[in-house]
Order: C-alpha cells, then sequence, then structure tokens
C-alpha cells in the first residue's frame, strides 16, 4: 500500500501516517519512509495525515527530523487517533489541523528489558533522557504549560478532544468530525475469536442485515439485561460460598467438634501414628 500522492504540477504531496511508526508491513519503517520524504523539495506543500496508536521512538525521531530537513511546507492533519510517538510526529508540521472527533493520548515512553543491574539502570536513563526529549517537542506549543505540568500529563497518560487539545495550544485548529465506525469486517474475521460473542450480535456484523435503529436497541437493551443478569447469578454464588464458608467455620467452632477432634488427636498421640 503506498503511503505517498505525488502531483508535479502542484507540487504537493500526501504522506499518510496510518499504522505503526516503524512498521515494515505498513510501509512506515525508517527505509520507505526515507524514499517517501526525500522527494520533498524546499517550499513543496505537504499534507501530513496522521492515523496512528505510535511505535517505534527512534522511527519517530527519524521521521520527523527528516519531514523538518525537508524545508517543506507541512500542515498536519489529524484524521482519528494520534498517540504516543505518532503524537511528536504531528509537530512537525507547522500547522496542525484536527477533526472534531479525533483524539490525541501523550504519555511516557516505555520499553522491555531484561539483563543484570547496569543493564536495567542504562535503560531507565535512556527513556529517561527519551521522556526529556517528549517533553521539549511538546512544550514548543504547550506554551502555558510549564515543563513539569507537562511531564505530569505524560506520567498519568493523558488524552485529549480537538477541544482540549485546542485549548493545550496542541493544534491550531478544528475541522468537521470525520466518519468512524466501529466494525468487524471480512479482513479480520478470520482472524478473530467470536466463540464468546452471542450468534445474535455476530448477524449484525454485515452492515446490510441491520436492523432498525429500534430493534438495535431493543437487542442492545436486552444484552444489557442479560449481562446484568449473569452478574446477579456471580454474587448469588459468591454469597452461597461465603455462607458454606462460615457454616464450616462455625462447626469447626463448635465445642463438641472440637472435643471430638482434640480426642482423636490424642488417641493419635498415643498409637504412635501422625494425622
Amino acid at each position: 500500500m503506498k503511503h505517498i500522492q505525488f502531483s508535479a504540477a502542484l507540487k504537493s504531496h500526501v504522506l499518510k501516517i496510518y499504522g505503526t511508526i516503524g512498521d515494515f508491513w505498513s510501509n512506515l519503517d525508517e527505509e520507505n519512509i526515507e524514499k517517501q520524504i526525500e522527494s520533498y523539495k524546499t517550499g513543496d506543500q505537504v499534507d501530513l495525515r496522521i492515523n496512528s496508536s505510535g511505535g517505534s521512538v527512534f522511527a519517530g525521531y527519524f521521521m520527523y527530523n527528516l519531514l523538518r530537513k525537508s524545508k517543506a511546507n507541512i500542515t498536519t492533519y489529524i484524521d482519528g487517533r494520534c498517540c504516543s510517538m505518532a503524537s511528536y510526529v504531528m509537530l512537525a508540521g507547522s500547522k496542525i489541523i484536527m477533526a472534531a472527533n479525533a483524539k490525541i493520548m501523550i504519555h511516557n515512553p516505555s520499553g522491555p528489558s531484561t539483563g543484570d543491574a547496569e543493564t536495567l539502570l542504562s535503560t531507565a536513563k535512556l527513556l529517561s533522557s527519551m521522556e526529556d526529549d517528549l517533553v521539549a517537542g511538546y512544550k514548543t506549543r504547550m506554551t502555558n504549560h510549564s515543563e513539569n505540568d507537562i511531564r505530569e500529563m505524560m506520567r498519568k497518560t493523558t488524552w485529549f478532544s480537538a477541544e482540549q487539545a485546542l485549548e493545550a495550544g496542541l493544534i491550531d485548529e478544528i475541522t468537521g468530525a470525520l466518519q468512524i465506525a466501529a466494525c468487524a469486517d471480512d479482513q479480520y474475521q478470520g482472524n478473530m475469536d467470536t466463540s464468546g460473542i452471542p450468534e445474535r450480535l455476530m448477524n449484525l456484523v454485515d452492515g446490510s442485515h441491520m436492523p432498525p435503529v429500534t430493534a438495535q436497541n431493543n437487542l442492545f437493551d436486552s444484552y444489557v439485561q442479560e449481562v446484568k443478569a449473569l452478574e446477579q447469578e456471580i454474587n448469588q454464588r459468591k454469597n452461597q460460598r461465603k455462607r458454606h464458608n462460615e457454616e464450616i467455620e462455625a462447626l469447626n467452632n463448635h465445642p463438641a467438634i472440637k472435643e471430638h477432634i482434640e480426642n482423636e488427636q490424642r488417641i493419635y498421640k498415643m498409637l504412635g501414628v501422625q494425622n
């Protein structure tokens, strides 16, 4: 799948970051990104369109640096989610426009590490350095927030709606909401484990067979009732188990039972038997 569209006459480009940054299969690895960006000339118009959950920090650095180095006029469009490292790449745009129903997420960098104490300390220092880089990047736009404020937002993992992002200074403009849908189409059904999904809900996957809105609402209400009934049954079983345990404890503490157990233990001791 190509992620660049080019018009020689208009000298305009579209770079789509639709997928995981650094992922070869999405053509978003360093090599493919370099091939796409190297054709940009000073003054060219680049529409950087983002719908990504993030990805490799180093690949994100590389992408950001190449875009800035190109000297092109870059406008970032946030078409859906712009999370983690994608929210740093978006800063390459001199203007950032966000769909009304899109979301931005910032958080601290993370990564796996194994080895001795020195190795773990080295990884921690690297992650701390990456955090400093990201804070500095966000600070170029979030001028009304201190670095400590931004670090706290990242530490907690902060999601921004379009209005919140505009208020924070992360974006410049909000555009109309893009049409989105939650779906499970043929591309994914083959890899999906649908064993726990009620058959009547699976029948709704094909949009052409969707029932009227009223029927959909009734189906949803019915499913909610089933979930509530299941929760009630689970709570009842928990209470029954609790009462059962209390009854066993009460029996064990009954004087007659305690005396019987003590007598058994004395007999075992006399016989030299360990129980």
